[in-house]
Parts: C-alpha cells; sequence; structure tokens
C-alpha cells in the first residue's frame, strides 16, 4: 500500500490522529478539499482513482544515432538556454510550464536529428 494523500496536509483539525490515505490502486491520488468542509472535526478527503479503460496511444518512435548525439545534445543546450531557468519555479503551474518547455525541446531535438524508427 502506498501513501497517497497530501504531505504534510492534516486531515483532523485537533490532531493527535495519523493522517494517512493508501491505497494499493497504481496512480491513485487523494486531496484535502477545504471547500467541501462539512463542519466536523475531519476534513473531507477526496480520492481520484484512475480509469480502467484501456486508452490506444500512437507511438512515434525516433532513434538518434550515435554519431548524431553531439548535434542532438547542442540542439538540447540552446533549446534550454531559450527556456526560463526551473530555479523560478514557485508554483506547481510554474513547475508544469518547466516540464513542457523541456519536453518540447527534447521533441524537437529528437525529430530534428534522428531518424523514425
Amino acid at each position: 500500500m502506498d501513501f497517497i494523500g497530501e504531505p504534510g496536509r492534516a486531515t483532523y483539525r485537533a490532531g493527535h490522529v495519523i493522517d494517512l490515505t493508501v491505497s494499493n490502486i497504481p496512480f491513485a491520488k487523494t486531496t484535502v478539499r477545504d471547500d467541501m468542509h462539512c463542519g466536523s472535526d475531519h476534513y473531507v478527503q477526496i480520492t481520484t482513482i484512475p480509469s480502467t479503460e484501456k486508452l490506444s496511444l500512437d507511438q512515434f518512435r525516433y532513434r538518434v544515432p550515435e554519431s548524431k548525439l553531439p548535434q542532438f545534445a547542442s540542439l538540447v543546450e540552446l533549446g534550454m538556454s531559450r527556456v526560463p531557468g526551473s530555479r523560478l519555479a514557485r508554483t506547481p503551474a510554474d513547475i508544469e510550464q518547466c516540464v513542457t518547455n523541456l519536453t518540447q525541446v527534447l521533441d524537437d531535438a529528437i525529430r530534428k536529428t534522428g531518424k523514425p524508427d
């Protein structure tokens, strides 16, 4: 069983309660919802359980030949120099934007130096 709650976020106002939310479902996540507070001593927790529906995802694979790795590394370095630093990330939205930017830079470099598998 894995802990799926919010680290550091209490689920009981008065304390002295073990705050654990556990599950054996992969990618399940629990959050404390202040906006749904019902007036009791405990806070409302919402657990999101991922769908069991299988999604068909198209996979496009590129292979970067070993001879092109220096060119790939240069493109990544150049692309990341244009992206604001991750040290400026202060909120979850900032972190998500950093991840999106990094993903885009890597994808562009792979497509420019690689070839379809």
